[in-house]
């Protein structure tokens, strides 16, 4: 399966009341016991980053706990795809879907993968999912 970021951000911000916790756990708990094999584009790792960054800046999250996440995440096992080839592609379906380019990437990723992108991107998946192979993170377990 492709993993979008949204889902990604519930591991390393933990909020236990968040309602797609429980999911995004699930998933977490399967990739580490090596039941399934999760998949991201490279830039999946610049909005991590961004993200612990911007927890950081709003006191989400301890600046000591911002690179322990980025190093749990770089431990788990998620298979790295580049960007580049899809590039051609999205820019397209970027325009045509007015949806942000880096969302494109990860659909066309779990396309060139012949996979499912997980999300919890309530937008991406009302605008991308009757489309494409995009399924609800509350659907995945």
């Amino acid at each position: 399966m492709i993993l979008d970021a949204s889902v990604a951000a519930k591991w390393v911000l933990a909020d236990p009341s968040e309602l797609l916790r429980e999911p995004a756990d699930a998933l977490l708990r399967q990739l580490l016991a090596g039941e399934i094999e999760i998949a991201v584009p490279d830039l999946f790792w610049p909005e991590m980053v961004n993200l612990l960054a911007r927890a950081v800046r709003r006191g989400r999250t301890p600046p000591e706990a911002a690179p322990l996440a980025l190093a749990q995440l770089r431990q788990a096992g998620l298979i790295t795809h580049p960007t580049l080839p899809l590039a051609d592609e999205a820019l397209p379906l970027a325009i045509h879907w007015q949806m942000p380019a880096y969302d494109l990437f990860y659909v066309l990723l779990a396309l060139d993968l012949d996979d499912t992108l997980i999300t919890a991107d309530e937008r991406l998946l009302r605008t991308l999912g009757p489309r494409f192979p995009v399924r609800w993170l509350g659907a995945s377990c």
